[in-house]
């Protein structure tokens, strides 16, 4: 009564059904970064503001593309990729890619060279947006000036220059279009890193704590920061940050040879516990507690 015998799938890999298979994310991705290198190479002193406008949204997009996948973000409320998120700490970031509850909320990832370098290139591609811009519109380019620099703690890091009028408005880059940009670069679901990083960190022997940590899954009473997990933040990523520098590599990332970021924090003592719902955004106490690890 149980029926004929099936034969299991071989699909060559563990983890996830939903991951696309490696060839193709590196080829991918090589390609992306290509095209990185592409639009870097056609910035010149003299370039035109417009054009140079046009570069950077490209860019923008790129960027943001490239950090989604290797923070395994979800793609959703992207306005929460502030500066104090990613920038308070040489050592940690935050990410909040869901609405904070018991099952999920904030969670502090390891920084790896290959983040480190899309960081540092999308910080320097704004602040020479605010220096062009200061020729054109003085005040559009102090406030650029203010969001590069941190000032504007609460403004989302990532989005594009629309025309208007005789100047131009910032447009925050929006979940659709970061999911039509992964469909068009990849084929794939905005989410699709998610599913990479699941199967290849299985495949490289992390521990199921240490993917759920990365990946900010939960259970009730098994969150990834909480009393009973069983590691602390910064062993946690410490054990995390080789095994993603690796794997980022093989899809072309650079994985050595970084500067570290300067940032707006300082290492301190660890505590045992990380709260297991963290205050909103709009609350500075997420950042200074992610700047204090």
């Amino acid at each position: 009564g149980l029926g004929k015998i099936a034969r299991p799938h071989t699909l060559g890999y563990i983890g996830s059904p939903y991951r696309p298979r490696d060839e193709h994310v590196i080829s991918s991705w090589r390609r992306v970064l290509g095209d990185v290198k592409r639009l870097e190479g056609l910035i010149t002193p003299r370039i035109a503001i417009g054009d140079f406008i046009d570069i950077f949204n490209s860019l923008a997009l790129h960027h943001l593309g490239a950090v989604a996948f290797l923070s395994a973000h979800r793609g959703t409320r992207l306005e929460r990729l502030t500066y104090p998120m990613l920038f308070s700490s040489k050592e940690f970031l935050g990410i909040s890619d869901k609405e904070s509850s018991e099952y999920s909320s904030y969670r502090v990832l390891p920084r790896f060279a290959s983040l480190d370098w899309i960081l540092d290139a999308y910080l320097k591609l704004l602040k020479s947006l605010a220096t062009r811009m200061n020729r054109h519109d003085r005040k559009l380019a102090k406030r650029l000036e203010a969001i590069s620099s941190g000032q504007r703690k609460h403004c989302p890091l990532f989005f594009t220059l629309v025309a208007k009028g005789n100047t131009w408005e910032l447009r925050p880059i929006r979940t659709k279009e970061l999911t039509d940009y992964f469909l068009k670069e990849f084929g794939t679901a905005r989410n699709f890193g998610r599913h990479f990083w699941l199967s290849k960190l299985i495949e490289n022997g992390a521990s199921r704590m240490l993917v759920r940590f990365f990946l900010g899954h939960a259970r009730r009473g098994m969150e990834p920061h909480g009393a009973a997990s069983g590691v602390s933040v910064r062993a946690a990523c410490e054990a995390l940050a080789p095994i993603l520098a690796s794997i980022a590599s093989e899809c072309g990332f650079p994985a050595a040879g970084m500067t570290p970021l300067a940032a707006i924090g300082t290492p301190g003592q660890i505590p045992f516990r990380f709260p297991r719902i963290l205050p909103k955004s709009e609350n500075e106490s997420v950042a200074e507690y992610i700047a204090s690890l």
